[in-house]
């Protein structure tokens, strides 16, 4: 080998074994650098003409191992959703049932203070401090229910933001993505590039769940796990606009995919013409309810996403609170009903003199006759407590809220006057006054009346002929949307008229309570407890239930709930945790393989430069002899 030979061999060592003191050097400074990947420098011979000119030093590689890396972003998108999801179920308990260790707040705590009230009335019916503290529970438990309707809807509208600004920040790890595409392109792809592309390539996994595929230049394209392209040789610009209030009647926005060329590039709105590609459908919720479609709400919320941030914030959004909304409006349905089945049972001290239905009954009534069946009495008392009228109901012989009327008139003979208002098909009845001028009262007994209908949720409700006329309600719908319940106006402004008593009969002769009589409480104490029918809503089945019990397994519902995404969380954070270590013990710098590598190549350079100091005597020789 001649001299020439031998140097240059010796400086390209030198020149190696430098860059491979570079890299390694590189390695150890960014052994904690978030997303940095361990790079190697690869050696080569240097052939000229079939004979070894030394070695040359390859660009640097990254270490990594490709699926591993694919399988961690694939588990942190599903941890972004799970994520989503543990942080609403524990605003759901915190905000509507009350945080753990709150044992005076939620429906639960109101319903147990009303019971308690309801039972301590019924041994005192005449303390009148006792019947506002009824009525005032009575309010509350209601309003509870409205006020966590509200938060829920609240919730909703908290997460619908939130998706918008999901989608905002996808559009901008997009953007991200295009420059380094362009970048790595340009200069063949750098391993530091590359560890930047991963590293928005993972932040963008955690948003919304995607497959890559590498194309032939080095750059990638980004698609959903739908198949949906978000990146190829441009970005894609997802579209959302949230709605500016959130309710059951208000139709939420698909969230759609557009061409960069679609989209005006100063105002990120689409140009006009322009559709784009539907990736979230538009509609009011992941499954309409029966009652929702009956008013023509029929479009669902369909989302071809598993994973990422932003499916989970849709499932809250659009599944989970609309579900828990509906199981609050059972409660308030179920509480409505039982109170009022109770109280239409009995009257107040003194007996009425007038009733007015809160029911259209000319519509509602039921028509076949397998839904109405059974008898009830109506009698009406003088002012010295005899027998005026005692109206036979006969249910079977009534086809109509018409002949219903027609019947009570039948038999009433003079006392009063039964009618159904010509607007609002509301049955009424009003008494005159005695020879005496003293007012005829009324008092009934539902006996084994039964009329059966059901509405647009599903409900099949069955009534007594008091209840379902609606002539002693306790409670009623609030305002002309119906929504929610309230007292009765007359008997929140006077306890008095909260029903007590209860007319039963003996040998035939009807027999009514007075001021004492605590039957009717009695039965009020005991409304909670009465059954009833619920449909489906969400993950409690229809049943024959109770308040009480509809109320306890709803909050262990959501209990039970809450700990599974905890635990899905949980699960998930501890399957990327791995898959991270496990990742980097594969692309992670280990500091004492890269000391000892410095110290390979510390020796590998301090040979090579001794070796050209002998190749530089050996030239002096040479020069020496020639003069």
């Amino acid at each position: 080998m001649s001299l020439s030979a031998a140097l240059n061999n010796a400086l390209s060592g030198l020149s190696t074994a430098q860059r491979a003191l570079s890299v390694t050097a590189n390695n150890v400074a960014n052994a904690n650098t978030d997303g940095y990947s361990r790079k190697e420098i690869n050696q080569a011979s240097q052939i000229v003409n079939g004979q070894s000119l030394g070695v040359r030093a390859l660009e640097p590689t990254r270490v990594v191992d490709q699926f591993l890396t694919n399988e961690l972003r694939r588990q942190e998108s599903s941890l972004g959703r799970h994520t989503v999801m543990a942080e609403a179920y524990q605003r759901i308990e915190s905000g509507v049932f009350g945080a753990p260790g709150e044992q005076d707040r939620g429906i639960a705590a109101q319903l147990g203070r009303l019971t308690a009230e309801l039972e301590q009335l019924a041994n005192e019916p005449e303390s009148r401090p006792l019947r506002t503290a009824v009525l005032g529970s009575i309010e509350d438990l209601f309003s509870q229910v409205a006020n966590d309707a509200a938060t829920v809807q609240q919730l909703r509208g908290d997460a619908d933001q939130r998706v918008a600004q999901t989608v905002q920040a996808i559009n901008g790890d997009l953007g991200e993505l295009h420059q380094l595409n362009q970048e790595i392109s340009r200069s063949g792809g750098t391993p530091d590039l590359l560890d930047r592309r991963d590293m928005v390539l993972n932040d963008l996994a955690q948003k919304i769940d995607i497959t890559t595929f590498r194309q032939d230049n080095g750059q990638i394209a980004v698609y959903t796990s739908g198949g949906h392209a978000l990146l190829e040789q441009t970005p894609r610009v997802l579209r959302y606009t949230p709605a500016s209030g959130i309710g059951d009647a208000v139709p939420l926005q698909p969230i759609r995919i557009f061409m960069a060329n679609q989209v005006d590039p100063q105002t990120g709105t689409p140009l006009p013409g322009a559709t784009g590609q539907v990736l979230v459908s538009g509609g009011y919720r992941t499954q309409v309810t029966p009652e929702m479609a009956a008013q023509g709400w029929t479009d669902e919320i369909v989302s071809p996403l598993t994973g990422g941030k932003l499916q989970g914030l849709l499932e809250v959004r659009d599944r989970i609170l609309p579900e828990l909304a509906d199981q609050l409006s059972e409660v308030a349905g179920l509480a409505a009903f039982s109170l009022n089945r109770a109280h239409n049972s009995a009257m107040p001290n003194p007996l009425p003199t007038a009733v007015a239905g809160t029911r259209d009954a000319a519509v509602d009534f039921p028509a076949a006759a397998a839904d109405r069946a059974g008898t009830a009495s109506l009698v009406v008392f003088a002012g010295d407590g005899t027998v005026a009228a005692d109206v036979a109901i006969d249910l079977a012989a009534a086809g109509s809220a018409a002949a219903l009327v027609a019947q009570i008139n039948g038999q009433l003979g003079g006392t009063g006057t039964a009618q159904l208002d010509p607007a609002t098909g509301a049955f009424s009845l009003t008494l005159g006054t005695d020879g005496a001028g003293e007012p005829y009262r009324m008092a009934w007994d539902e006996g084994d009346s039964r009329l059966t209908i059901g509405d647009d949720a599903g409900h099949q409700w069955s009534y007594g002929v008091a209840h379902f006329l609606g002539l002693n309600d306790l409670v009623v719908p609030q305002g002309s949307q119906r929504r929610g319940f309230e007292l009765r106006a007359d008997i929140a402004a006077d306890s008095r008229l909260l029903a007590n008593v209860v007319m039963t009969r003996e040998a035939g002769v009807p027999i009514v309570g007075g001021i004492g009589d605590k039957r009717g409480l009695q039965r009020l104490a005991g409304a909670m407890d009465g059954e009833a029918m619920t449909v489906d809503r969400g993950g409690l089945p229809a049943s024959s239930t109770t308040v009480s019990r509809y109320v306890s397994d709803l909050t262990a519902l959501v209990a039970a709930q809450s700990t599974q995404a905890q635990n899905r969380e949980a699960s998930g954070q501890a399957l990327v945790e791995d898959l991270e270590f496990r990742k980097g013990a594969v692309s992670g710098v280990n500091l004492d393989e890269e000391l000892a590598k410095l110290v390979l190549y510390q020796q590998a350079y301090s040979v090579s430069a001794r070796l050209i100091s002998i190749t530089n005597d050996l030239f002096g020789e040479l020069v020496d002899m020639v003069r």
